[in-house]
């Protein structure tokens, strides 16, 4: 009996060797592939990379897609504004983790860079969301005394949501991560469509 363990186990362990092993030779150096704009796209790194796990953390997923449907299905979603093109699978390679998502309650995200620029307006739309179906998150942020002049980070609002007087609202590093992720989200490599132009600071 130990001796037919000990053969399924060696049989097991000769076969992934052989299989991962030559792998890592055969394909683990390969220098990046050429395309029209370059290399492909790098990894996703430093705070974007924690923002796409407190993007998951959240559940956002659960409201937002990150695929936009090929012109040759529907053109609704390039009609919207939401992407230029059909997504593709290259568009995930910088990705550890990719949220395709299955529901749209609020806009598609995947090319959410194109259509807002700016880390003041997601830090807005996060801590005051004007509505439309998308809870507000203060959690993500800090009410502080302001100690001499008031931070750099402090966030601009409305009288609607301003905090009391010699107060600010600050973000906390998870918000920074959060919205370094949203500004993350946008196709790459391939040549654009005449709209894409239309699509400059946008909120979703």
């Amino acid at each position: 009996m130990k001796r037919i363990a000990l053969i399924l186990f060696l049989s097991i362990g000769f076969s992934w060797v052989a299989i991962c092993i030559p792998s890592i030779f055969a394909l683990g150096r390969l220098p990046p592939l050429s395309s029209p704009s370059g290399s492909l796209p790098l990894p996703l790194s430093g705070m974007a990379l924690t923002g796409m796990r407190v993007y998951g953390s959240m559940g956002c997923v659960a409201c937002h897609t990150q695929q936009i449907r090929q012109l040759s299905v529907t053109s609704a979603d390039v009609a919207r504004l939401w992407g230029h093109r059909g997504s593709l699978l290259r568009d995930t390679l910088s990705y550890p983790v990719y949220f395709p998502g299955s529901l749209r309650i609020g806009p598609d995200l995947s090319s959410y860079a194109l259509r807002q620029q700016s880390p003041a307006a997601v830090h807005r739309l996060l801590y005051a969301s004007r509505g439309g179906g998308m809870p507000p998150y203060p959690f993500l942020y800090k009410i502080q005394k302001i100690q001499g002049a008031p931070s750099a980070r402090a966030l601009d609002l409305s009288s609607r949501f301003r905090v009391p007087e010699g107060y600010e609202v600050i973000p906390t590093y998870a918000a920074e991560c959060l919205a370094a992720y949203l500004l993350s989200l946008k196709p790459t490599g391939l040549p654009t469509s005449p709209g894409i132009h239309k699509m400059g600071n946008r909120d979703p």
